[in-house]
């Protein structure tokens, strides 16, 4: 059978739309930052996509810089912030804060249990920040980084509330908003975000780019060097196949946005009725109000979710974070709102623009027999055991 995809929050197709756009980039020359006919033509292409991406979160585009991908991005921001004290972050972050903020310390040749460099904030069992423990903090603080929406268990944060803390503390609040594009109506003037990053292949747009928008009057430090692109904040050579797509992407990821919600949240419901027909003993990871509708994250009790998915050959799904695959030990965000059993136990779906109700009626019935399967053996095993 074909192999239905369900990792949506990994990265998704791309979208027709956004290759037509891409193909003419694709083959002709232009360098946008050459003094010619070609170069000009390349460097409008670039103004127009860019004042797309700038638009769809709320900003401005010279507050825009290019970059390979929201790591990058995220690199960029935390590595660029000023004054001392630790930098508040969630407990359920996205890798490329967390170890970015490690290398930080490390490099400053502070002691990170100390959490002179940064701490992170507890969330509750839906995946919540505690706001009581932001706001009653005594630290000293230089900055706040909490995700807009988390990638594993699609939690959406109580933005403005941060954002208040953050003007009241007179600290920048930055956000990894890479899940929040397409998904929630993101503003960042009127949310109050200091800096955000993004990445167009979470919005189906092309891979290898991505963009932080830097609306603060801090300087950038930039970590590449080189031809004194965008300013001198990012150099190399804008890719302008890819920064077309992305701009088209995030063109259609708002446009889109209400009805892309409103079927993922039909098909939603519809895997949890499914699964909920079929096989008993599974619950929901994180909140269902405050969630994106193209999220699930499921704890299937007494299952080890690697061995199901190895019995799921031809269904892309995933137990967590695509960039933390291979690492060892269970999701840190799972074990941050659970215990382990439920963390090993727990997989990720996620619906997107091109799956469709047959989809989502097939996977729901596969991941249950699986389910059943594996508790039946573990039945048999410990009679005759």
């Amino acid at each position: 059978m074909q192999a239905i995809y369900l990792d949506h929050q990994a990265t998704t197709p791309m979208d027709e739309a956004v290759l037509e756009e891409m193909k003419p980039w694709l083959v002709r020359p232009g360098n946008p930052h050459a003094q010619h006919s070609h170069g000009s033509a390349a460097a409008r292409a670039v103004e127009n996509a860019v004042g797309r991406i700038a638009d769809s979160m709320g900003a401005q585009p010279g507050e825009v810089i290019l970059t390979s991908g929201a790591t990058e991005a995220a690199a960029l921001a935390l590595t660029s912030l000023r004054g001392n004290g630790a930098v508040l972050t969630s407990a359920i972050e996205h890798p490329c804060v967390l170890k970015t903020l490690e290398a930080m310390g490390t490099a400053q040749g502070r002691s990170l249990s100390a959490g002179d460099s940064f701490r992170t904030v507890a969330c509750d069992s839906e995946g919540l920040l505690d706001l009581d423990l932001l706001e009653n903090t005594a630290d000293v603080i230089r900055a706040i980084c909490v995700m807009a929406v988390n990638n594993e268990i699609g939690t959406i944060q109580p933005l403005a509330d941060i954002a208040g803390f953050a003007q009241a503390s007179e600290v920048p609040f930055l956000s990894d908003c890479t899940q929040a594009l397409g998904r929630i109506e993101i503003d960042m003037e009127t949310a109050g975000i200091d800096a955000a990053w993004i990445s167009s292949h979470k919005i189906y747009g092309p891979a290898g780019i991505g963009a932080l928008i830097w609306r603060s009057d801090t300087p950038i430090r930039p970590v590449i060097h080189g031809g004194n692109q965008q300013h001198g904040r990012r150099s190399g050579t804008i890719p302008v196949a890819l920064t077309v797509g992305f701009g088209k992407a995030c063109e259609l990821a708002v446009a889109n946005r209400s009805y892309d919600e409103q079927r993922a949240l039909e098909q939603r419901d519809l895997f949890l009725a499914i699964l909920a027909d079929r096989l008993e003993g599974f619950h929901v990871n994180g909140s269902i109000d405050r969630r994106i509708a193209q999220n699930l994250n499921i704890a299937l009790d007494s299952i080890d979710a690697e061995e199901l998915m190895a019995r799921l050959p031809h269904l892309s799904i995933s137990t967590g974070s695509a960039c933390s695959s291979g690492a060892e030990g269970a999701s840190h965000v799972l074990l941050a709102i659970a215990d382990d059993a439920t963390a090993r136990s727990s997989i990720r779906i996620g619906f997107g623009r091109d799956t469709s109700n047959d989809d989502i009626s097939t996977a729901a019935a596969m991941i249950a027999e699986a389910a059943g399967e594996m508790r039946s053996a573990a039945i048999k095993r410990s009679v005759l055991a």
